[in-house]
């Protein structure tokens, strides 16, 4: 008997001995590490709670990728573009396991050229990644590179046969733009082969920032032959939407812009992808790489779906009669 109690004893012993390693083996995998960089004199607490940052981290949640749980946004912010080649150096020192750009500025191209190992995922990108041998197609990106790309001129295009239908007489339409970027050179190109063969000329100002509102509305009011607005996928519009709008009423300007932020301000339509959405669809490639996916191997999406949104008070007080046609392919009116 008491032997048997002795070996009962020894087996419980080795047992308990054993607990402690079975623990370690069940422990949960470590929290991962995102990047994101970005240039601009924004609290991280007032980012955090742009509606574009709590879309993608629905898109990481749609995937069971929960932050604070599974990952952790490792935020690096800075006022000044001259930091920016440090601040990567420091970011890619640290071993983080993903780079995030909500797009693909200047600070996204520095990255890029600073590692191949890393993975990298863009959000909405209007740069052309092939010409640019960013990515070796979109299919099949080919290095530590991934995300969406919003490079469709003919989207620019179809916003000014838009503005055309609404206003049948336009003759001069002005593109605001936050900077004469290369990024957009298919845009421009496009749009001004279009623009001649309708007889439409298009020039161009450049708008950086709500504080330039005196000087944007000194130059349209001074040329006014423009007699329509019209904006390319660029942050300005979605971050200036309101802005935008009282700008476009002050000079009583229609305009057709890319992002439904601007008739919710006051702007007149808007023709282009949801935002939201797609920031929605950067969170799910950052999550399949968190999961072990290679960026090689993910192709680049492109929106398919784009919705035009419309303001018919703004309509209103410009004297403007929106064509049954026009109001029929809307995806929503603003009344």
């Amino acid at each position: 008997m008491r032997f048997g109690r002795l070996a009962v004893l020894a087996t419980l012993s080795l047992a308990l001995l054993a607990a402690p390693f079975d623990a370690n083996a069940e422990r949960p995998p470590r929290i991962r590490r995102v990047a994101v960089v970005y240039v601009a004199n924004i609290p991280v607490e007032t980012w955090r709670s742009l509606p574009i940052v709590k879309a993608l981290l629905e898109g990481l949640e749609r995937e069971h990728w929960t932050e604070g749980r599974d990952f952790v946004l490792d935020i690096w912010p800075t006022e000044h573009f001259r930091d920016v080649q440090g601040l990567i150096s420091r970011v890619i020192a640290s071993k983080v396991d993903v780079m995030l750009f909500l797009t693909c500025d200047e600070v996204f191209h520095i990255a890029r050229q600073s590692t191949h190992t890393i993975p990298i995922v863009i959000g909405p990108c209007v740069a052309d990644l092939i010409e640019t041998g960013i990515v070796a197609s979109l299919a099949r990106p080919g290095w530590n590179i991934t995300g969406i790309s919003l490079l469709m001129p003919e989207v620019s295009v179809k916003r000014l046969f838009l503005l055309k239908e609404v206003v049948p007489t336009l003759s001069r339409v002005t593109v605001l733009s936050r900077s004469v970027d290369r990024d957009f050179a298919p845009d421009w190109r496009a749009l001004r082969a279009a623009a001649a063969a309708m007889a439409v000329a298009v020039d161009s100002v450049v708008v950086r920032a709500a504080g330039e509102r005196e000087s944007v509305l000194t130059y349209l009011i001074a040329r006014q032959r423009a007699d329509g607005l019209l904006g390319f996928q660029d942050g300005l519009h979605y971050f200036s939407a309101r802005f935008i709008g009282e700008l476009s009423a002050k000079v009583h300007l229609p305009g057709v812009y890319a992002y439904r932020e601007v008739p919710e301000a006051g702007g007149l339509m808007s023709y282009g992808a949801n935002l939201l959405e797609l920031f929605r669809r950067t969170g799910t490639y950052v999550a399949k790489i968190l999961a072990g996916a290679k960026p090689a191997d993910l192709p680049i999406e492109q929106p398919s779906k784009f919705e035009l949104v419309i303001n018919l008070k703004t309509a209103k007080a410009l004297s403007l009669t929106i064509p049954p046609a026009v109001l029929a392919r809307a995806d929503e009116v603003i009344e």
